[in-house]
């Protein structure tokens, strides 16, 4: 029997070698990011549906930059659409007008040491913490908090970035950014 909609998880693992990229690209609902023990990245998704077809809302993984991995939360037209990161319209109805989708996906992923890091997300809070490749944090609607060594980039556009460096150097330029909100920075 299927389990109900909000139940309905997805579970993703690949082992990455120190310099593969772990990307993540939301679309509405949390990331949270941590160091894995081991060399095998984990991504979990929670889906919780509030309005509309949950099916249409899915979690998808593909092979990423370095022998890395790529997860993303695709929007489909029909539920026996196959869609990948780059396959088209991700927009919240699903190229649909009027049938609105409130579809959570929270992203719980642990990354292997040396491994590098990307998250996009819409709507949602990221936190990164531990992980200690180059990493670029962006949100949209929410907040960014980092703690770890040096990242390439931390924005929001609203919300605030906080962010922890256990280290104070690093290579190249760290671009830290929020239009409105508040950043603060401890190193």
């Amino acid at each position: 029997a299927a389990l109900p909609l909000a139940a309905q998880d997805y579970h993703f693992s690949k082992q990455i070698s120190a310099g593969g990229t772990v990307e993540i690209s939301n679309i509405t609902g949390n990331v949270e990011v941590t160091r894995a023990s081991g060399r095998t990245a984990e991504v979990s998704v929670r889906k919780i549906v509030k309005r509309g077809d949950g099916n249409l809302v899915k979690a998808v993984m593909e092979a990423g930059s370095n022998g890395g991995m790529r997860v993303c939360t695709v929007y489909l037209r029909r539920a026996d659409e196959a869609r990948g990161c780059n396959g088209g319209s991700n927009d919240r109805d699903g190229g649909r007008r009027g049938d609105r989708l409130e579809v959570d996906m929270h992203y719980t992923v642990s990354v292997p040491a040396g491994a590098l890091v990307e998250v996009d997300d819409v709507n949602g809070n990221v936190t990164v913490t531990g992980v200690d490749g180059d990493r670029k944090i962006e949100t949209v609607n929410g907040n960014v908090t980092y703690d770890g060594p040096a990242a390439a980039a931390l924005s929001t556009v609203n919300g605030t970035v906080t962010a922890t460096f256990t280290r104070a150097s690093w290579t190249g330029t760290l671009h830290i950014e929020s239009v409105n909100g508040a950043v603060n920075l401890t190193f």
